[in-house]
């Protein structure tokens, strides 16, 4: 499983660099004109995390779980896209990211963690002028994974292969812009324990959104969600005609966005809901949340960030809930800070104090992060 792990860091660093290479072949020449690139960022950084949970009885099967942990952390990451197509109303593009980890730990009962995390992200975009409005196609593919897994209180998300596919048209309706859209996605959790195999499933969601309400400055979005979902190797109600576990969320909200050019301010405040039903009747709930973010400039150079999350979650059942662990990140509270400084003309720095509070594999039992992270930004102009 290691080899296994540390091949798929080398596919995504053999990526990085056969992407870069194609990039500096396609500048030459014809291709020149034929491909753009769209953005570059690099990021170098590295963080200090503070873990605490009182679950060790129930961190499943692990025995070595502690209360409380400490981790390190330095990780890069790499953005980039290119552009094929513009003009004419039509664009095509295709996006990476890709991301490398590595902790250190301190504070588990028989040894400590050396975890490594390595993800890539590719995405293929094509839009087009439709009547009045814009239609968007994309398809995605990601994969992740992590050799060295620890036990609760650090969590980190188990390996995945995800293919995804989604179409959105944008438009107006009456005068009041509007959106639709639908996508498909399979996920496949390359398990190092056999109940992480669980989370393997597929999804079917179809969204719509509406601004009604616009001023100078800020503005309020309508938006409502219904997603299918299919977990195949989990059971449903146990009956011979519904024998895998399937859910039906309902989501639906409102988002009061800011942005003051003349000030550089922006801001957003997002109330939500979600219902929750299944043929499972473990994992059935109600969740309700209300989401901030916001920047403040200080000064030419500096930039505060704001953000925070409220999150309200309850079951159908009052009983202790075995969950698969991080199936129910949605639920997670948090509160943060930042401060972003330009150094340069293609270089910024910046620093992030967050503090987490998110379920673990048991229902109503939690797990508490408090972590500092500091970042380099290089982005050159294109």
């Amino acid at each position: 499983m290691i080899r296994g792990a540390a091949a798929r860091g080398r596919w995504v660093w053999a990526g990085w660099a056969a992407f870069a290479a194609w990039l500096g072949v396609g500048s030459v020449g014809d291709a020149a004109a034929q491909l753009r690139l769209q953005e570059l960022v690099v990021t170098v950084g590295a963080s200090a995390d503070w873990h605490r949970g009182n679950f060790s009885a129930v961190a499943v099967p692990r025995v070595d779980s502690a209360e409380r942990v400490a981790s390190g952390a330095g990780e890069a990451r790499m953005q980039s896209g290119v552009v094929f197509l513009a003009g004419g109303g039509r664009r095509a593009s295709l996006a990476f990211n890709g991301f490398l980890q590595q902790y250190a730990t301190v504070g588990y009962r028989f040894r400590n963690y050396a975890p490594r995390l390595h993800e890539g992200h590719l995405r293929a975009e094509y839009q087009d002028d439709l009547g009045s409005g814009l239609l968007r196609v994309a398809a995605t593919a990601s994969t992740s994974g992590v050799n060295d897994r620890p036990p609760l209180p650090l969590y980190l998300s188990p390996g995945y292969r995800k293919y995804a596919g989604e179409a959105t048209y944008q438009g107006s309706v009456r005068g009041t812009p509007a959106g639709l859209g639908a996508s498909l996605e399979s996920a496949d959790y390359t398990a190092v324990l056999p109940q992480l195999d669980l989370l393997d499933h597929s999804v079917l969601r179809t969204w719509a959104r509406a601004t009604p309400w616009t001023w100078t400055r800020w503005s309020v979005d309508l938006f409502g969600q219904y997603s299918y979902f299919s977990y195949t190797r989990q059971g449903g109600s146990g009956t011979a005609d519904d024998p895998f576990r399937t859910d039906h969320m309902f989501r639906a909200g409102a988002t009061w966005r800011l942005a003051d050019e003349e000030r550089q301010l922006r801001g957003e405040v997002t109330v939500d809901g979600t219902v929750n039903r299944s043929n499972s009747r473990r994992v059935e709930y109600n969740l309700l949340r209300a989401t901030l973010w916001a920047s403040v400039p200080m000064g030419e150079d500096n930039t505060v960030f704001l953000e925070g999350r409220l999150a309200a979650k309850g079951y159908l059942r009052s009983f202790m809930h075995a969950l698969v662990p991080g199936e129910e990140a949605d639920n997670s509270t948090y509160v943060g800070t930042g401060l972003s400084r330009t150094l340069g003309p293609t270089l910024r720095g910046s620093v992030r104090v967050r503090w987490t509070r998110a379920e673990t594999s048991i229902g109503d039992a939690y797990f508490r992060r408090l972590g500092v992270f500091v970042a380099l930004h290089y982005r050159p102009s294109l």
